[in-house]
């Protein structure tokens, strides 16, 4: 095992060791030129390799350099290559890549530790990998360094500093990965999605963050920020509504968590900026239920219900199928007068539909103890009759 160097550093960024890069071996020739390989990217425990090939002098004329580049990327169209990894001034080489691509992520390596790589390419002559080879070398970066700046990033999200995780990100970019978890499982865009403002949610996603990662019950930040009531954080999502429709393990859709708080602060406000995104107000959750039978079996929002309605969500007024109940037997079941009275009055609910057993909306109402909308629902079926 190599002793490291004491050299100071004044990064987190991995160190190539420029004496080794790119020396070629004196062994005999290949089919192929023997690739350039180099270290992209280095952290404490990976190593992001590249390799490229010259190009080929001996081109027909027909042949321009736009069309020898546009080839050379084609993927597969690489020489097959062996690449081998030792650690320190190890002597022993062991191989970590074989394949056609051009570039290769070397994995489990451990923090702080010199690495050595060489590359070989296949020659059909000899059916076995040429003696020619490049070599290059990188150390690994500290790995407590690391630890620390994701402490202080998930700080920086959870104060919501915008400038200070700013500055982290830009001064450690290859070596944070934005997608990375709390102790909690969570990224540091579902930890703004909770209580973050919108400009720190913003931030977050100008460095590349998945809006479809997901918690261990599968939901998205959106999702995350719709249940907290999070107003600023669901805008600033939603201006790229990739996951506007994107389900949770239980089927539920951010516009369904969206109806169910709809009684909370900023409410209303979250359910209109979703529905006004594209979020479909007819998709069905596990239970085959849509947001309305969810608003309907929830807080029963009158006024959200309008918003859904207005947007082509369909009221069910005859029981069929899956559905054993209609929109206003679920609304009566749960005690909500004034979304009854909406149903009725302005979007034609069935005061007369019966389920398999005989019931009625107004029997519903009054078997869940809510005798003030059993009187109401009575009126209006005698109105009706009259």
């Amino acid at each position: 095992m190599a002793t490291r160097r004491s050299t100071k550093r004044t990064s987190v960024a991995a160190r190539p060791i420029f004496g080794h890069n790119n020396r070629v071996g004196d062994a005999g020739q290949g089919p192929h030129k023997t690739p350039m390989l180099q270290v992209l990217k280095a952290t404490a425990r990976t190593a992001t390799l590249a390799w490229a090939f010259e190009a080929d002098s001996t081109a027909t004329p027909t042949t321009t350099g736009t069309q020898q580049q546009q080839q050379q990327k084609q993927p597969g169209s690489c020489p097959v290559v062996q690449i081998v990894k030792a650690e320190g001034d190890d002597p022993q080489f062991t191989r970590v890549y074989e394949g056609s691509d051009d570039t290769h992520l070397v994995e489990n390596l451990k923090p702080e530790t010199l690495y050595r790589f060489k590359i070989r390419v296949w020659d059909n002559d000899e059916q076995d990998f040429s003696k020619t080879f490049s070599e290059t070398a990188v150390w690994t970066t500290d790995e407590s360094k690391i630890i620390k700046v994701q402490l202080r990033l998930y700080r920086a999200v959870t104060e919501n500093d915008v400038d200070a995780f700013h500055q982290l990100m830009d001064d450690n970019r290859t070596e944070i990965n934005i997608e990375m978890r709390d102790k909690n499982g969570k990224t540091m865009l579902m930890i703004a999605a909770l209580k973050g403002t919108g400009a720190m949610v913003e931030a977050i996603l100008s460095y590349g963050a998945n809006q479809k990662t997901t918690t261990q019950s599968k939901k998205t930040p959106l999702s995350l920020a719709v249940s907290y009531s999070n107003l600023p954080a669901v805008l600033a999502l939603i201006k790229e509504p990739d996951a506007i429709n994107y389900p949770d393990q239980g089927g539920s859709t951010p516009l369904m968590w969206a109806v169910e708080h709809a009684n909370f602060k900023n409410g209303l406000e979250i359910v209109s900026a979703l529905i006004s995104a594209g979020a479909s107000v007819d998709q069905e959750d596990s239970n085959g239920l849509t947001a309305l039978e969810r608003l309907c079996g929830s807080g029963g929002n009158a006024k959200a219900a309008r918003m859904l309605l207005e947007n082509g969500a369909k009221i069910v007024n005859r029981v069929e199928g899956k559905k054993k109940l209609t929109t206003l037997m679920m609304a009566a079941l749960n005690g909500h007068k004034d979304l009854c009275v909406e149903l009725i009055d302005h979007w034609g609910a069935d005061l007369s539909a019966k389920t398999d057993f005989g019931q009625t909306a107004k029997m519903m109402a009054e078997g869940s103890g809510h005798s003030d909308l059993a009187l109401i629902l009575e009126k209006k079926t005698l109105k009706d009759e009259y």
